[in-house]
């Protein structure tokens, strides 16, 4: 491995080298954009090479395979998400094909990637190898990015969260780039210390809903730093996603928000990841179907003419993080059967929905050890 990492690095030198004289990256995204998107966990045969490359023992490969077939529906048309963070990145610093095959074994077809500022802005080896093997599996690396409360002052920092992915984008050979975004503005945290200075409003959630109150300015400006980063992606950053409570939607059911309802959010994301952390699958499936029947109120036309619902535009996401360090609830010391059982759950009640995009998990390092464990 550590010899790969070396001659990754040589490699990230020569492109450098060459850079000036060379921009025809952008030129060839195209002739593998179709092969890879069309891809997945689920129609790409999980190998021998991958299992061996994953380190299992025999109760996470047969756990794996169980998990990869419950979250990706009858036949295989789901995609679930995982959140992946620093801590796991330097856990695998050594071994960036062993945490993709990882992910690949477990069926994840979209990597929710925050793996440090100075890793992207750096070219780093670790993270090119790191995407290429997911592409390699037919998985899809999102950035996460967009993710900061001082960018409800200053709008010209999505400029700059944009341009920091595209300028990583631009650097580096189409396998090793990532696919989109994935923000993570989260208005309901600008509150207290998270209120950042010269924000006009602030988040309260026993005072400050009704149409036109705090609550909803802040996500209607949420909106507008949306719209703002869809309008700059490159042609080489295709896909934009947001994560978002599910309260969003149902205040406005309730006509407490005029801003905040998944449509308005689809109209620049690809998908929203509802933050449904919650710890039984009852109360997961209850707050999650409000913004599911506003997705089905989402109309494409397909190829017939024909208007029919926008699909896969809403996944459900249950948290697992091992440090639970707010007051949403995770799941990760209930166990690895108390996830297959919300799993099975929420795939069983969502299939009936075309807005239903899958199952996602925050965060890897949590489902891991739930995994790994007993």
């Amino acid at each position: 491995m550590k010899k790969n990492l070396l001659l990754w690095g040589i490699i990230a030198i020569a492109i450098s080298a060459c850079k000036e004289n060379n921009t025809g990256y952008g030129s060839t995204f195209k002739e593998i954009e179709h092969e890879i998107i069309n891809s997945s966990p689920t129609t790409v045969e999980i190998s021998e090479e991958c299992i061996a490359a994953a380190e299992m023992t025999e109760k996470m490969k047969e756990r794996a395979e169980a998990y990869r077939i419950a979250t990706h529906g009858e036949n295989g048309e789901r995609r679930n998400g995982v959140y992946v963070y620093t801590s796991s990145v330097e856990a695998y610093k050594n071994a960036p094909e062993k945490l993709a095959a990882r992910l690949a074994v477990l069926g994840f077809n979209d990597i929710y990637l925050s793996p440090g500022k100075e890793r992207i802005t750096g070219v780093d080896t670790w993270l090119r190898m790191f995407i290429s093997a997911l592409k390699e599996y037919g998985i899809l690396t999102h950035a996460i990015r967009i993710a900061d409360n001082s960018l409800y002052v200053n709008e010209a920092k999505v400029e700059d969260e944009v341009a920091l992915i595209q300028n990583y984008n631009n650097s580096v050979a189409p396998n090793e780039r990532f696919y989109g975004i994935a923000a993570d503005l989260e208005p309901h945290t600008c509150k207290g210390a998270s209120k950042p200075n010269g924000l006009a409003y602030e988040w309260n959630s026993d005072n400050n809903y009704g149409i036109g109150g705090a609550n909803d300015k802040l996500l209607g400006l949420t909106i507008d730093r949306l719209e703002k980063a869809r309008n700059l992606l490159p042609n080489n950053l295709p896909q934009l996603n947001e994560a978002i409570s599910y309260n969003f939607q149902i205040k406005n059911d309730e006509q407490q928000l005029s801003y905040g309802t998944v449509p308005q959010f689809l109209e620049y994301c690809d998908w929203v990841v509802l933050m449904a952390y919650l710890d039984n699958y009852q109360s997961i499936w209850e707050k999650s179907k409000p913004s599911l029947d506003a997705a089905e109120t989402v109309k494409v036309k397909n190829d017939a003419g024909k208007e029919v619902t926008k699909s896969q535009t809403v996944s459900i996401c249950v948290k697992t993080a091992v440090n639970d360090i707010d007051n949403s609830a995770s799941i990760q010391a209930k166990g690895w059967n108390y996830l297959m059982e919300i799993a099975e759950y929420v795939m069983e009640q969502g299939k009936n929905y075309p807005s239903f995009r899958g199952f996602d998990i925050f965060t890897y390092e949590g489902i891991e050890v739930m995994w790994e464990g007993e």
